[in-house]
């Protein structure tokens, strides 16, 4: 009896700790100049990776995205909106997509975030826009959440 016990255990542990990793996560990244041309750009510096870790292929899935400055969570993005990440993605594999918002626009012609935060044009005044996403990676926290997973 004790054997089946604990067997019984060990598997039920076994089980809840693999239940936390599987199913679909995502994860957002400033851009880092030094690591150029492996995925992102100054003009598309939000690197998001998507990881699949499910037995099935993901086709596509949304995703709610939240940058926060100085570990303080109030969203400094211009663009509110929800993104669609469209790449493939295979079973327990991941992909990476870049993307902007108007906050690293530098046209001058791009709305600034209502909370007053001038991240954005602090990038448009600079002549050094790679060094000023660089200053800025390590104040920057992404908070990435998906939802509307597509499995084909």
């Amino acid at each position: 009896m004790w054997k089946w016990t604990t067997f019984a255990a060990a598997l039920l542990l076994l089980a809840v700790a693999l239940s936390g990793f599987y199913g679909v996560n995502a994860e957002a990244r400033l851009w880092d100049s030094r690591t150029r041309g492996e995925h992102c750009s100054s003009k598309y510096p939000i690197e998001v990776r998507v990881r699949n870790f499910t037995y099935r292929r993901l086709a596509s899935v949304m995703i709610d995205m939240e940058m926060w400055l100085d570990e303080r969570a109030t969203d400094h993005l211009a663009d509110k909106r929800p993104r669609l990440f469209d790449a493939v993605i295979p079973p327990f594999s991941s992909r990476t997509l870049c993307f902007t918002d108007p906050i690293f626009d530098n046209s001058g012609d791009a709305p600034l975030p209502d909370d007053g935060f001038r991240m954005g044009q602090m990038l448009r005044e600079s002549r050094h826009r790679r060094e000023q996403l660089d200053s800025l990676r390590d104040r920057v926290t992404f908070s990435v959440q998906t939802y509307l997973e597509d499995f084909r």
